[in-house]
């Protein structure tokens, strides 16, 4: 497990993340947008719950074989563009919501509830 976690550090996966949905909204509102998300979600307890769900769900010899492949030079390659791809995927729910219902005073970034 500690190999995974070293392979895939979970706060540079986020800051990817979190960058990448801030370049869909408006500059002005940018950095607001990514103090919020480093106060709203904490990466402490993020790495606790995916931990606990990788423990779940994969075996050791699964877990083995992606730190293998995340630490060889594809893996390494193809993990440093993940906050990219998460970003572009989490990007349009918030970023195509400014101004509308829900949307934080702060960001105007739509927050729709569970």
């Amino acid at each position: 497990m500690d190999r995974y976690l070293r392979a895939v550090p979970m706060a540079n996966l986020m800051d990817d993340t979190y960058a990448q949905i801030a370049k869909q909204i408006p500059e002005d509102k940018r950095a607001q947008f990514l103090a919020d998300m480093h106060s709203l979600i904490k990466i402490e307890r993020l790495e606790q719950l995916a931990r606990s769900a990788r423990i779940n769900t994969f075996t050791v010899e699964e877990l083995n074989a992606l730190a293998d492949f995340y630490s060889s030079p594809n893996g390494a390659s193809a993990m440093a563009k993940y906050g990219t791809y998460m970003g572009e995927i989490m990007a349009p729910p918030y970023a195509g919501g400014v101004g509308q219902k829900n949307a934080s005073p702060t960001t105007g970034l739509r927050v729709e509830p569970p």
